[in-house]
């Protein structure tokens, strides 16, 4: 495939949003500033917090999912706060290129939308104005979602959204907020609802969707995709479209596309079809979806979704059967668009979907008037259309599909007593169809025990008491309702009406297996006759949303579960099945109801061998009569496998009941016939008899089978065979054959083959013994070849004093760190206490040292009338320390002194040729001759980190090939600054070669200029928006004196500052009239600048009634101009996607390209003005630029191969 071209401003692609059919202008997970203070934002003089000047710097910062309390938040609030304050600015070029916008909220529990300062949309919020303490009327569904179609009120430049989140109540335990708005193109046509279906017929179907626009109504359909012959049109412009399509064949797909006048909106597909009804009475296989208060729009009703999706997989649902509160919390239009539309978009568009209404879609639905979004949304058959009596509202109705009859009543609000409207309906209805099954539905359950209790709440009780009499007596089979949050299933019953507690098994259940399951492999189906009035099952199922417990306890219900989940409905001939499938796609719970018997008396096997002449009997059950069973195992003696006991005691299972079996606790018995039952057998396999060693362990399971202590070291020897006693013979380290634990030299083959004692592996000198040392060097006489070259250092201080009690030490000025042989002398050791006799001599000095090993010694502690002491300390030495005291008593009162000579001591060397003086001797360098002798390899080879073959000490670009200069400018292309041209060639000099230069040329500009007046305190400004750069211009009349005061007391005093490109705040001046009459002002050449704000103020005392005046003359300027757009070719599609991250970035920002490891690739970064900030070479698939010192802002990112083109623009935001 050929990449296309495309063609883009720069400067455009960094600062405003490309113009697409449907553009995303903030996008979920986007950062929002919030406020979460326990307050409302307090107000700028005049500015409110949702204004769009408002000043929130101050607030906090965070990415969305904001909130606290459901474990998903990517920023946590304040979990104290009762409200939450967002706001989101975004800037927008020409908002002429949006018709409207789309708001899509998550929130918990309300919301109130801003844009710019006026309010757009509220959700679950009271009428009326708000504050900070107003709490929501209803709690809504965790992380509740809904969209909203504004008109597009966007200005140029700057936008606000601002948006406020409130708590139900003070002991709310969470609050949820994340938001997307996306813009729609004038003239573009969006469908944001549907299409879905309505009203089906053997001969009829409803189509509806809901565009964004007015817009024309176009439907094509055929029973064949790619061949859709026939059309409906009407060209009146509308939002909501319903279209009714008539003369359809029976039970037959139809395929179909939706469209206006111009434009295919949503284009033919494998799942885009209805399929017509049934012909009444028709009989085969069909099944509806039950879905009971789903309306949370959260992802447990997501969940029960999905499990009835698994389970279903490609196959027909004829029909969805919701049983109200669709849309949580009031049934508004945008509750049913997260609740409904945007939940079971995959199959609205091909199923038809009945309802009744529920409490919660009564909220904001009037039945009487038949108005409100639950009414607007559904259209219901009033005339019969559908089969059935006609109704004339569509509060309640009926339909048939094949030979199934649906009777769908209104619970809520609509009058349910014996003989009204309804009811009259209701029962001419029933007692006019001739269908098979015939199946109710509402919302109030007339049995409940769950979340709400049918003996205490008027509207079950009602229906209960008023309509089960008249439904049951002709002929209802099932009863479905919903409201209580739980999933309840009756036994087959007849006649209760009252109370739970009058309930009675024997009296309200029907037939021989109604107080039973209802499984065919359990208790037995519930059968009915055919035309018999004899019982229903009624279903509570409001848990496809939403579980709330309860106690669960209704003596008749069959099944009492706190599970999410659905039913669902299936039928097929005389036998009807019902499901209810869990949230994890478990069937939790099942039964079938028979119609009718047709086979009583015939043969049949019921299956048990123990009895004869077996039939179906009247509830068709398959029985025969019994055999004898002299043992009353219930096994009969025919077919008795262990007479006189009792068959079905197995307890090993094994086919032989314990009566007979000789190891009844083994189901192998003796497998191994050593006369002990497997159960019992201490060495299964062999014979427990047998056991050599005496150990108690049978010869068969021993390991050390003519050992009594076994293995007793644990080294898989046995004993008796072990070579190292104590010891793991397997570990032999050297190999030498004798284990390590028995090993003086367990490391080494040869063992200690010089007889030094010391190991060979260790050896120092072998064949020598390490153990002579003259020199004390640590290298054996034997090996030691080294010299000891001679060299001499002084103590800190040659003399030593002291007097009284003090002490004077000296030590060595460091000595090397292989000094050896130390010597020196200590003189002056003659000083006589007077009066005293000659050999009281008074100094004592005390030699200490360090030894090679890092151990103090002591030399000695000389005191005499000998001069002088010699000292000679062998071997290595690191440091020598001499101290000098009174050794009479301590405390003398005469001058003390010694003198302390030079130190001279060798340093031992190892003298070896190195030719190229990297420090590696030459018979063991690989390269003598080392180009980098600096930087080189323990083998003196000098090291290439880039492999280039240029040593790193030499190499021109580090981790890159030197060799490699596409464009021949010497500088290789792993650092090339500007690929295919000459980097040294820079006409500007601004740091960018001319090859990548994005040359910008600067138009002159100019604004008039003022005249800038004030008195009195404060200060008078004026601003001046330049964007531009080179600015200067004169301030004059600065020379206005106080009346009276000397002639340097000047009144006026004027003060400049600028914006800057990185929106940093330069203040100049001030400026006064010692300054001289008037002032040019000249800002930096060069330098991007926002804007430019004079202010004029009292510079004297700051409260002058004098009228102050300065003059501003033009200002002088000039614009850059954007070089022509720059090509940009798309990258192959076959390659990868690059990905960026994170964005907004404070340190490193990384970016992934996966899929383009075979491109040579390369990044520049470009910021607002486009000039380059960073280039770098990309390796591999992972790299990170470091942006820690880059200014906050907006910058372009581009990727491009060694070709010049392309791969990925990104635009990235630097936030620290």
């Amino acid at each position: 495939m050929t990449p296309k071209n495309y063609y883009l401003s720069f400067l455009f692609v960094i600062g405003t949003f490309t113009l697409m059919a449907q553009t995303t202008l903030i996008n979920y997970g986007s950062s929002w500033s919030y406020f979460d203070n326990q307050a409302e934002p307090a107000l700028q003089g005049s500015l409110d917090w949702n204004d769009i000047t408002y000043d929130a710097s101050s607030w906090s910062a965070g990415s969305a999912h904001l909130g606290y309390g459901d474990g998903d938040e990517v920023t946590t609030i304040n979990p104290n706060t009762y409200t939450v304050y967002v706001r989101h600015s975004f800037n927008i070029s020409d908002p002429g290129n949006f018709d409207s916008l789309n708001l899509n909220l998550t929130y918990d529990d309300g919301a109130i939308v801003y844009l710019n300062g006026v309010e757009v949309w509220r959700i679950n919020m009271p009428a009326g104005s708000v504050n900070y303490n107003t709490f929501t009327p209803a709690t809504s569904p965790d992380n509740a979602q809904a969209s909203q179609v504004i008109a597009n009120s966007l200005v140029a430049g700057t936008n606000v959204v601002a948006v406020e989140v409130h708590q139900r109540s003070s002991g709310s335990s969470d609050i949820s907020f994340d938001f997307e708005l996306e813009g729609y193109a004038p003239g573009q046509v969006n469908v944001s609802r549907g299409p879905y279906l309505q009203k089906g017929t053997p001969n009829s179907m409803v189509v509806r969707w809901r565009t964004v626009t007015p817009t024309e109504t176009v439907i094509d359909y055929g029973t064949s995709l790619g061949n859709l012959s026939q059309n409906y049109t009407d060209l009146t412009l509308k939002t909501e479209h319903e279209v009714e399509l008539t003369g359809l064949s029976p039970e037959t797909v139809y395929y179909y596309q939706i469209s206006n006048a111009t434009t295919v909106l949503i284009a033919e597909a494998g799942d885009i079809y209805f399929k017509t009804h049934p012909n009444a009475g028709a009989s085969q296989p069909y099944r509806f979806w039950v879905l009971g208060d789903a309306g949370t729009a959260n992802s447990d009703q997501r969940a029960v979704r999905d499990a009835y999706y698994n389970y279903i997989g490609s196959d027909q649902t004829d029909g969805i059967l919701f049983l109200g509160d669709n849309a949580y919390n009031s049934g508004t239009d945008s509750e049913y668009e997260a609740a409904v539309f945007d939940v079971y978009d995959q199959k609205l568009k091909n199923t038809i979907a009945w309802s009744t209404l529920g409490n919660h879609d009564g909220y904001s639905a009037d039945s009487g008037s038949q108005t409100g979004p639950y009414y607007d949304i559904f259209t219901f058959p009033t005339n019969a259309e559908s089969g059935g009596t006609a109704s004339g509202t569509e509060a309640y109705y009926s339909f048939d599909y094949g030979n199934i009859h649906f009777i769908v009543l209104e619970s809520y609000e609509t009058n349910r007593s014996v003989g009204g409207a309804m009811y009259n309906w209701a029962l001419n209805d029933i007692q006019n169809t001739t269908q098979d099954w015939i199946v109710a539905f509402w919302h109030h359950p007339p049995y409940t025990k769950g979340s709400h209790n049918s003996d205490t709440e008027s509207q079950l009780i009602d229906m209960r008491q008023n309509f089960l009499p008249m439904l049951e007596s002709n002929g209802v089979d099932l009863v479905l309702a919903g409201h209580s949050h739980s999933y309840e299933r009756s036994y087959f019953l007849n006649g209760h009406y009252g109370l739970s507690g009058t309930f009675d098994s024997a009296t309200h259940t029907v037939g021989t297996t109604g107080d039973g399951d209802g499984k065919t492999n359990g208790n037995g189906a519930y059968v009915k006759s055919p035309d018999g009035n004899d019982g229903a099952v009624y279903i509570t199922a409001g848990s496809s949303g939403k579980i709330s417990g309860g106690s669960l306890n209704h003596p008749a219900m069959y099944a009492s579960l706190n599970t999410l989940g659905s039913c669902i409905l299936e039928v097929d001939g005389s036998s009807m099945n019902l499901k209810f499938i869990d949230n994890n796609g478990a069937i939790a719970d099942y039964f079938t109801i028979q119609k009718g018997c047709s086979t009583v008396g015939q043969s049949c096997d019921d299956g048990d061998s123990c009895t004869v002449n077996d039939v179906y009997d009247n509830d068709c059950n398959c029985a025969g009569t019994p055999e004898p069973d002299a043992d009353g195992d219930g096994i009969c003696d025919a077919e008795d496998i262990c007479p006189g006991s009792d068959d079905t005691i197995d307890t090993d299972g094994d086919g032989t009941p314990d009566g007979c079996d000789d190891c009844p606790n083994s189901a192998t018995g003796d497998s191994d016939g050593d006369g002990v039952c497997d159960d019992l057998d201490i060495c299964p396999g062999s014979d427990d008899a047998i056991d050599t060693d005496g150990d108690g362990t049978p010869d068969g399971c021993d390991a050390c089978p003519n050992s009594a202590t076994g293995d007793s070291d644990g080294d898989g020897v046995c004993d008796d065979l072990d070579i190292c006693a104590g010891s793991d013979d397997t570990i032999d380290t050297d190999g030498d054959g004798t284990p390590d634990g028995c090993d003086a030299c367990p490391n080494s083959a040869t063992g200690d083959s010089d007889g030094d004692g010391v190991c060979d592996d260790s050896d120092v000198c072998p064949g020598g013994d390490d153990t002579i040392d003259t020199d004390g060097d640590g290298i054996p006489d034997f090996c030691d070849t080294s010299s000891c070259i001679a060299d001499s250092t002084s103590f800190d201080s040659s003399t030593l004093t002291v007097g009284g009690s003090q002490t004077d030490s000296a030590s060595d000025n460091v000595l090397p760190s292989e000094a050896q042989d130390v010597s020196f002398t200590v003189s002056g050791m003659d000083h006589r206490i007077s009066g005293k006799k000659g050999n009281r001599y008074i100094e004592e000095v005390t030699i200490t040292y360090v030894d090679g090993s890092g151990n103090n010694q002591t030399y000695g502690v000389f005191g005499s009338d000998n001069n002088n002491v010699a000292v000679s300390i062998a071997g290595l030495v690191q440091s020598v320390t001499v101290s000098l005291t009174d050794g009479y008593d301590g405390n003398t009162n005469q001058i003390l002194t010694v003198n302390l000579s030079q130190i001279d001591f060798c340093v031992e060397t190892i003298t070896c040729t190195d030719t190229d003086g990297d420090g590696v001797c030459d018979e063991n360098d690989a390269e003598i001759n080392s180009p980098c002798p600096g930087t080189v390899d323990a083998n003196g080879v000098s090291i290439d980190t880039d492999g280039d073959g240029v040593c790193d000490d030499l190499d021109i670009c580090p981790g890159s090939n030197d060799a490699v200069d596409t464009d021949n400018d010497s500088v290789p292309d792993g650092c090339d600054q500007c690929e295919g041209f000459d980097d040294s060639i820079d006409s500007d000099s601004d740091g960018i070669p001319d090859g990548c230069d994005n040359p910008v040329t600067c138009d002159p500009a100019a604004q008039g200029g003022t005249t800038l007046t004030h008195s009195g305190a404060g200060s008078n400004e004026v601003t001046y928006t330049i964007n531009g750069q080179d600015v200067s211009f004169t301030i004059s009349g600065l020379d206005q004196r106080t009346n009276g005061k000397p002639a340097n007391r000047y009144v006026e005093q004027v003060s400049v500052s600028y914006t800057d490109g990185d929106n940093n705040t330069v203040n100049l001046g001030p400026y006064t009239g010692t300054n001289g009459g008037s002032v040019v002002v000249v800002l930096p050449g060069g330098l991007f600048v926002k804007t430019v704000t004079v202010g004029l103020s009292d510079g004297y005392d700051g409260n002058s009634s004098t009228q102050m005046s300065v003059n501003i003359s033009d200002i002088d300027y000039c614009v850059e101009n954007a070089a022509p757009a720059m090509p940009v070719a798309a990258k192959d599609s076959s390659l990868g996607d690059i990905k960026v991250y994170p964005n907004p970035v404070s340190k490193s920002l990384n970016i992934n390209l996966s899929g383009f490891d075979t491109v040579d690739a390369s990044v520049m970064l470009y910021n607002i003005t486009g000039r380059i900030i960073v280039h770098q070479k990309l390796k591999g698939s992972y790299n990170q630029i470091d942006v820690a010192n880059l200014s906050d802002g907006l910058y372009l990112l581009l990727v491009k191969d060694q070709s010049g083109i392309i791969l990925s623009i990104k635009r990235i935001v630097i936030k620290h």
